[in-house]
């Protein structure tokens, strides 16, 4: 059964399922688009799960699914070409990773995100939310004094709930920083595995725990749900929500009770060493309770996503 709870186990085989329908979805697209592109089918065949299950090949992914359909031929010939050089990228940023992996107890690539779609997109978001739209700047590579204050937040999660920094390390690949007046954090499908955070918030590890672990469960749960759906909602239909103003879609409503129940749970665990959190827990559970209600109302569930509504409803009974 699924629950809100971090687990390695079922963490381990939603990556291989997600990774077996991205391997067999791009097959069987290039073996009926371009069966003539032996290379490419080669080289997907034999690319290593690490590869597959990383940003970059996923922003590729849907690079070539959204041209299916278009006509445009030359379009799609040229995302094709592009895999060979979308997969040496994978392997700079996997070592990238390695080499911050004995610092961090995490192998995570801390830099080499440039302007790519998910970075032009998340300029227009903090444009829509009455940011400038000026200061949204992607980060190089992580400084030493940054690396140690990542390693801060990591430690701190791990120390805090060992569970969920194993599924962090599990589920995500990238961490890229960024400064703006307006966003704070956040993480994109057409990007999976990787998180975006502002760089105020390596600061204070408390903070940065928070933040790693919420956009961490983010990726966490859009692998689940790429796998086991758990709502059938038309994406037309808009819910009030208690973190967003704007009524947003199941697909939001669901994440933010998700990640909800387990910041709510993360403070818990600090509030028992550090009572000045205790507050912190109230608001967050008051705010679970509201975006639990939401979903509990107006999601149209599967038997997946009843036994996760479920164990969420069970934590607040408790």
């Amino acid at each position: 059964m699924r629950t809100w709870a971090p687990d390695a186990e079922a963490s381990q085989l939603d990556r291989a399922a997600l990774i077996q329908v991205t391997r067999s979805s791009l097959l069987e697209v290039v073996e009926q688009a371009a069966p003539e592109r032996q290379d490419v089918l080669r080289a997907l065949r034999e690319a290593s799960d690490v590869h597959l299950f990383h940003p970059d090949f996923f922003e590729w992914y849907f690079a070539v699914r959204d041209r299916v359909g278009e006509e445009d031929e030359a379009g799609f010939a040229r995302e094709l070409d592009r895999l060979e050089q979308v997969l040496a990228v994978v392997q700079r940023s996997l070592e990238r990773a390695a080499t911050h992996q004995a610092a961090l107890q995490v192998a995570l690539d801390l830099g080499g995100v440039q302007e790519t779609v998910t970075v032009q997109r998340a300029n227009r978001s903090a444009q829509d939310m009455g940011g400038s739209g000026t200061r949204f700047r992607v980060l190089p590579e992580a400084s030493p004094q940054r690396v140690e204050q990542i390693a801060a937040g990591l430690a701190l999660l791990q120390e805090l709930w060992p569970e969920a920094h194993t599924e962090l390390a599990q589920s995500v690949q990238q961490l890229t920083l960024f400064e703006d007046d307006t966003l704070k954090s956040f993480a994109d499908f057409q990007r999976h595995g990787s998180i975006f955070m502002r760089v105020d918030f390596l600061k204070d590890p408390v903070i940065l725990a928070d933040y790693l672990f919420h956009e961490g469960s983010h990726v966490r749960l859009n692998t689940v749900l790429s796998v086991s759906p758990m709502f059938l909602n038309p994406s037309d239909a808009v819910y009030e929500t208690p973190l967003r103003g704007d009524p947003r879609p199941m697909f939001g409503a669901f994440h933010q009770m998700f990640v909800l129940v387990r910041i709510h749970e993360l403070y818990q665990r600090l509030s028992r060493r550090r009572p000045e959190y205790a507050e912190k827990v109230v608001e967050l559970r008051s705010k679970l309770e509201s975006g639990w209600q939401v979903v509990r109302e107006h999601a149209q569930l599967t038997e997946s996503g009843e036994a996760m509504v479920s164990s969420i409803g069970q934590v607040l009974r408790a």
